[in-house]
């Protein structure tokens, strides 16, 4: 079972929360969800919406064609009007009206796609051109008085201010969505207590949940998709921001740093918002989170607190790793573990704020200039950002270098509601690495090993020095060739040792038929949609093999060309213009894929143009898809 429902209005007025509460409903009824936001840079009034997948099996990306939309304005019936599927439920206020160039907040080129669908069906470009439209497609209608129902809900809740009132327009098309779903008014309410009780002394809450007992009244507890109630399951609805910071708190991190910017800065929130954290002995522990003037500061301060001993991080998207690339060639050369979340979103410069994109690949293998050890290291699953985020940790800690934790924008801003047996935080280890416990004055920091790896001390446990300087192997500056080679070799040797010391489910991850001749090799969240896209194929006599990418630098070469041999087809499959992870794949092994499925307007990939694409690589044997669907 699988509904798709498409959630629209203008941006700042309360489109998320609405989303969150019907979405909480859903998961308490034990199904699982995936849904994508997609909104505007600017702060407010552009359309933004919200598309939720609910299915009974786990669900990993959304799809083109939705089969319920709920719409606070004309903006929403117009900006979605082309991906109705046929026979939708559409929901909207009783008193929409009012032409396409009317839709204030809809950029031009949204307007004129609207415009010439409704123009080529022989429609008026206004709001009854587009019922019409949807009407053609056989598609059931429920008209909601928004304003009506205002009025009413004035007169039941004492006191109730215009500006709180207006905002139940949202729960109102929430509540119509869920009572057309098959959600109770009783467990609707549940989850607007959960989201509302304690926002502005209950009233916030009590008016809504006015509003959505007078929704149900009207549409008589009418049922379009009859949902049950599954076994009962524990859920845990989460969004990439949030698992990414609960992540670094389970991993023991005392310091986070940051420069506000989208999407990286609610991971900081999230941490500060839990930044007293209560320890198993029952004493409590506290993280500092530091906002700074500027990325550089963000990236230096965390240097600083790492080289005083505790687990350190800070977080980012490209614009701000720009400025912090400095910093990791001070880090790379005086081998600190510094950890860094890079949210990849559309570029270059500021681009796309908001939206998402994996052109940042190559930008973060080859952060810095000159050579120096490090980690790359990218997820794609929600459920895989825990333990994914515990090995990075791991790794810098243990090969004193740092590591960049690679998530792309859809995976950070998008929602799932999963089982809460599937987040595994139980198996979170830590491991700190060497620490030197001899003499402070005999200490060696940069003390040359057969691994590269030397003892670590704290700042304040002995005596060395840090520079960005080439150093011996007390950390004076040198510029000796024979001792030149002898520390960059040492540096450069803990990649070869952290090949051999991660296990090969950690560099790549493999689902679909391992047997098939067809290899799909992908990273970040696209590996979502081929687990989707696998099933759908099977239709077609099509076996897949998906390969993900997960360790990119140092990039595990000679397990890639064992993954591949014999393959017929490899596909790449990623949210890039050139291919990124095609080219990382012809330089470390000289395999070339065989075709491409590429993604750039910034809108993550749906499973049926996927599908699409795929069946016309094997099909008709083209050799590169380029994905268009979103808006």
């Amino acid at each position: 079972m699988r509904i798709s429902i498409m959630i629209g209005g203008a941006q700042g007025s309360g489109v998320e929360t609405a989303s969150n509460i019907l979405s909480n409903a859903i998961a308490n009824y034990g199904y699982m969800f995936y849904g994508k936001r997609e909104y505007y840079s600017n702060i407010k009034g552009r359309h933004s919406y919200f598309q939720v997948e609910v299915s009974d099996t786990r669900v990993h990306s959304t799809q083109k064609d939705y089969d319920m939309l709920v719409s606070f304005d004309k903006e929403t019936l117009f900006m979605h009007l082309a991906d109705a599927g046929d026979g939708a439920t559409i929901i909207h206020s009783a008193n929409l009206a009012g032409t396409i160039d009317s839709a204030v907040s809809l950029e031009e080129e949204a307007k004129e796609r609207a415009g010439r669908l409704l123009e080529g069906a022989g429609l008026t470009k206004d709001v009854a051109g587009a019922l019409e439209f949807l009407k053609r497609k056989n598609a059931k209608f429920f008209p909601i008085d928004y304003t009506g129902i205002m009025g009413e809900v004035s007169k039941k809740v004492a006191n109730a201010d215009y500006d709180t009132l207006i905002k139940s327009i949202n729960m109102q098309a929430m509540a119509a969505a869920a009572c057309l779903l098959g959600i109770s008014l009783e467990d609707f309410s549940g989850s607007i207590n959960k989201f509302l009780s304690k926002r502005k002394g209950g009233m916030l809450a009590e008016i809504n949940l006015a509003a959505a007992a007078s929704v149900y009244e009207k549409l008589e507890y009418a049922s379009v998709f009859n949902i049950k109630k599954l076994e009962h399951k524990k859920m845990v609805q989460v969004n990439g921001n949030t698992v990414e910071g609960l992540a670094k708190i389970l991993c023991g991190i005392r310091f986070q740093s940051y420069y506000p910017i989208t999407p990286a800065s609610d991971e900081s929130t999230f941490i500060e918002q839990n930044s007293i954290v209560k320890m198993k002995d029952g004493t409590t522990s506290d993280i500092v989170v530091l906002q700074t003037e500027d990325e550089i500061a963000a990236v230096t301060s965390a240097i600083g607190a790492t080289l005083a001993g505790v687990r350190a991080s800070t977080s980012t998207s490209g614009p701000g790793f720009s400025l912090m690339v400095e910093g990791m060639g001070w880090a790379g050369i005086n081998e600190v573990p510094l950890v860094v979340s890079f949210y990849m979103r559309g570029g270059p410069s500021t681009g796309l704020p908001t939206r998402n994109s994996q052109s940042d690949l190559m930008f973060a293998i080859n952060c810095g200039h000159g050579e120096f050890a490090k980690v790359v290291y990218s997820t794609g699953l929600h459920e895989d950002i825990i333990n994914d985020v515990a090995l990075v940790f791991n790794l810098a800690e243990r090969y004193q270098c740092p590591a960049i934790h690679l998530v792309d924008k859809a995976l950070a801003s998008s929602v799932s509601a999963l089982p809460y047996e599937l987040f595994d935080v139980k198996g979170v280890s830590i491991d700190r690495g060497s620490r030197y416990k001899g003499d402070p004055y005999e200490y060696l920091r940069f003390k040359l090993t057969e691994n590269g790896v030397s003892p670590r001390a704290h700042l304040g446990e002995a005596l060395f020095w840090n520079t960005g300087d080439e150093h011996n192997e007390e950390g004076h500056i040198t510029e000796d060739p024979e001792l030149r080679i002898r520390m960059y070799e040492k540096r450069m040797r803990k990649m070869d040792d952290m090949l051999k010391g991660i296990p090969l489910e950690a560099k790549f991850r493999e689902y679909g038929d391992r047997s098939s001749d067809i290899a799909a090799i992908t990273f970040g969240t696209p590996v979502g949609t081929l687990m989707d896209v696998q099933d759908m194929l099977k239709a077609d006599g099509i076996s897949l093999h998906i390969i993900e990418a997960k360790l990119m630098d140092p990039f595990p070469s000679e397990d890639w060309k064992g993954v591949l041999k014999g393959k017929r087809t490899i596909i790449s499959v990623e949210a890039n213009y050139v291919g990124q992870l095609a080219q990382l794949l012809m330089q470390k092994t000289g395999i070339a894929v065989t075709a491409q499925v590429l993604k750039w307007t910034g809108r993550p990939m749906d499973c049926d143009e996927t599908c699409q694409a795929i069946k016309d690589i094997v099909q008709k044997n083209e050799k590169k898809v380029v994905l268009r669907n979103g808006e």
